[in-house]
């Protein structure tokens, strides 16, 4: 399962995209449970399921889109930035296959104005 690596700030809405090689979920019948969970260094969490997620085919495999909001972006990290923090993919399949995609590493930078504007 193949990931890439970036980055996203405080209070934007970034979009993340995560590539999912070996399997197809963008058939909902067939992948009816798919997460984008998104972990930071000090435990905080966001998570993101289908309702939230684009899903397109690519080769191999497809591409995982999502757009988080500020709230979401603000609960990640700290007020100074450069926080490490994770996303993977995990599906489960209408046979109860699972699958998790590697882990992306991503760097959760700061703003000056903390807050949603």
């Amino acid at each position: 399962m193949g990931t890439s690596s970036q980055a996203l700030r405080r209070g934007t809405t970034p979009t993340l995209v995560l590539r999912v090689s070996g399997a197809d979920l963008t058939d909902a019948g067939k992948w009816p449970v798919v997460w984008l969970t998104v972990r930071d260094v000090r435990g905080n969490h966001l998570y993101v399921g289908r309702d939230g997620l684009s899903i397109a085919p690519a080769d191999g495999g497809c591409e995982v889109t999502a757009r988080l909001t500020q709230a979401q972006t603000l609960s990640l990290g700290g007020p100074h930035g450069g926080t490490e923090a994770m996303a993977q993919i995990r599906a489960r399949a209408e046979d109860g296959t699972a699958i998790a995609t590697d882990v992306a590493e991503l760097t959760v930078e700061a703003t000056i104005m903390d807050g949603e504007v």
